[in-house]
């Protein structure tokens, strides 16, 4: 995204009162070189989630997910050096795998009433009432526990590991700052059972840094970057993408993004939307490590949904995904549209 003619042209004649800021506007436009615009716009990022977390501890990362560079980070310890079970976001892995297996398609179907026997075990859903009648689109968009459980008759644990190990769970990102956490990706452990499908474990644990990166190759084609900040223009003019791995998601990647769309439209990922554009997220709730009975909110989202550029995730260390982390990517995505700032 950058300033274009058109921004300038709408200072001039629709808001004479704002010809003095088109001028200057013109200069930055003339003066900068383009890594100097990108810079601008990241810091515009910065303060837009800066502004949205509002003090609360946590973090907000923002990446261009056709790179990997860092295009705002908000409380870089916790972004890089705690690690947090990331529950439902869990959920893109299994559905991913499962597709991309065979184990099951997005026509697989399965009916949430609130809550179920499965092999022996009665679970609840995060929605009482229950979803109803649901394919794998549906299930995402609403983040389904009940489905992504029923699911355990064709795909097991130990599948969901796998895939997250492929991903880089478990494993450092190798982003160039100090301190970084490798989380936790242990084997699912017996008598968990079916949990570890909708990741209600704390054998699986990841920063925002890893989350963002692993999660992201789900919606880029397949690509894991190894993420980058870049601090200053000459960075960012210097900068080249280094690739980690790619994944196949030919089959899944576009059952994930279409789930993930719907969620920002009619989902638990409503609050993240923004009027005027189409984004796309996935919204997760975890348990907090040694205090089951509280929870941390997480959001995962790309924007422009059509063709992402940029991955916004946040973590909250208390609150729910939907309700507190989606709203404070709202804010960030906002920035990026906006197209009256400095780019």
């Amino acid at each position: 995204m950058g300033t274009t003619i058109g921004t300038i042209a709408r200072l001039f004649f629709r808001r004479p009162a704002q010809w003095g800021a088109a001028a200057l506007l013109i200069a930055a436009v003339c003066c900068s070189s383009p890594s100097e615009l990108t810079l601008k716009k990241d810091e515009l990022l910065t303060c837009a989630a800066t502004g949205a977390m509002d003090g609360r501890p946590g973090a907000v990362v923002v990446m261009d997910v056709r790179t990997g560079r860092i295009r705002a980070m908000v409380q870089e310890e916790t972004a890089v050096g705690w690690a947090f079970p990331p529950g439902s976001l869990v959920k893109l892995v299994t559905a991913w795998k499962g597709i991309e297996e065979g184990s099951f398609g997005p026509e697989t179907r399965f009916v949430c009433s609130g809550s179920a026997l499965l092999s022996g075990i009665q679970y609840q859903c995060w929605y009482p009432p229950g979803h109803g009648d649901l394919d794998l689109v549906h299930a995402i968009a609403y983040s389904c526990n009940l489905y992504f459980l029923s699911l355990g008759d064709r795909i097991g644990p130990d599948s969901t590991y796998r895939a997250l190990a492929e991903l880089g769970f478990g494993k450092k990102t190798g982003i160039n700052l100090p301190g970084e956490e490798a989380g936790r990706l242990d084997p699912p452990a017996e008598g968990l059972g079916r949990r570890y499908l909708i990741g209600d474990t704390d054998a699986v644990t990841a920063t925002p840094v890893q989350v963002i990166t692993y999660l992201s190759a789900l919606v880029n084609g397949g690509s894991v970057w190894v993420p980058t900040v870049t601090d200053t223009a000459g960075e960012i003019a210097a900068f080249s993408p280094k690739l980690a791995r790619r994944i196949d998601v030919s089959r899944a990647g576009p059952v994930i993004v279409k789930g993930m769309r719907d969620a920002a439209s009619y989902g638990t990922a409503t609050n993240a939307a923004v009027e005027g554009h189409e984004i796309m997220g996935k919204t997760g709730t975890g348990s907090l490590l040694g205090a089951p009975w509280a929870t941390h909110a997480w959001f995962l989202g790309f924007a422009p949904a059509e063709s992402p550029e940029i991955a916004v995730v946040v973590f909250l260390y208390r609150g729910m995904g939907g309700r507190d982390a989606a709203p404070v990517a709202r804010e960030v995505f906002r920035a990026y549209f906006d197209e009256d700032g400095v780019p």
